[in-house]
């Protein structure tokens, strides 16, 4: 006679039952822990590529114009003969803005 061996199903005992049972519920539960770390991860990567994005965004602009945004010293300075105000950077002497000199700034020169 030849035999062979399968899988077949076969009715648990009750405490082969109850071990499984305890088994479920423990894999269910590090089911959801490993969710739960999968969700801090993700979201701690989703930053340090949004914080990659952004410099890699900041230095492909500065690489591409040659220029970069930087804290530059200006003063203000008063021509009374046109009445006008002038911000010049001190660093370059070139001015970036102008503007019509208020009253009060012209009152304020003609008191000195």
């Amino acid at each position: 006679m030849q035999t062979e061996e399968r899988f077949l199903a076969v009715k648990l005992t009750d405490s082969e039952w109850d071990e499984r049972s305890e088994e479920l519920a423990s894999v269910n539960l590090e089911i959801d822990e490993v969710a739960d770390r999968k969700k801090t991860v993700n979201q701690e990567l989703k930053l340090e590529d949004d914080r990659l994005q952004a410099r890699r965004k900041t230095l492909s602009g500065a690489v591409h114009s040659r220029t970069e945004s930087r804290l530059v010293k200006c003063e203000w300075t008063k021509d009374f003969s046109r009445q006008m105000v002038y911000l010049i950077r001190t660093d370059t002497g070139e001015q970036i803005e102008q503007r019509a000199m208020t009253l009060r700034e012209t009152q304020t020169e003609m008191d000195v």
